[in-house]
C-alpha cells in the first residue's frame, strides 16, 4: 500500500539493529507520514536531501516507542471508517494513534476526531 509497510519495516530493521539513523529513497508519501510520526513523538525527526530520506530514531530508556504497526487497508481491499468507527476503535484504546487518509491529507486518529472528518484507515501504531 504505497510503499507503507516497507517504511515500517524499515524503521522496524532500524530498531532491531539499535540504529539512531536511517536513510531511505524519499517519496512525497513517506515524508507525510514521517511529518504524522515526527507530531507524535515516534520519531527524532528527519531530513531530506536529494532523494534520500535520513530519519532519526527514538528511543525510550534503550527501548524503541514505535514497536508495533498493523497495516488495516491494502491495495486490493480499502478499508473506509465514518468518524463513528474512528471514534470507537480510539475510545476502546486498541490504539495509540490511528493514521488515516481523507480528502484533508493524511490525519492522525487526534485529528480525524477534532474535524469529524473519516476516511481510509492506513495503519495502527501502538508502542
Amino acid at each position: 500500500m504505497r510503499n507503507l509497510s516497507f517504511l515500517f519495516s524499515a524503521i522496524k530493521g532500524g530498531y532491531l539493529y539499535r540504529k539512531n539513523l536511517i536513510k531511505l529513497k524519499s517519496n512525497l508519501f513517506f515524508i507525510n507520514i514521517l511529518i504524522l510520526l515526527y507530531n507524535e513523538g515516534y520519531i527524532n525527526g528527519f531530513f531530506v536531501e536529494n532523494q534520500t530520506v535520513t530519519i532519526f530514531l527514538k528511543y525510550y530508556y534503550n527501548k524503541p516507542l514505535l514497536i508495533s504497526f498493523k497495516n488495516i487497508s491494502k491495495t486490493s481491499h480499502r478499508q473506509y471508517y465514518q468518524i463513528k468507527k474512528i471514534n470507537k476503535i480510539f475510545k476502546n484504546g486498541l490504539s495509540d494513534t490511528l493514521i488515516i487518509s481523507s480528502n484533508q491529507g493524511l490525519l492522525t486518529s487526534k485529528e480525524s476526531i477534532f474535524n469529524s472528518i473519516g476516511g481510509e484507515l492506513l495503519c495502527i501504531i501502538s508502542n
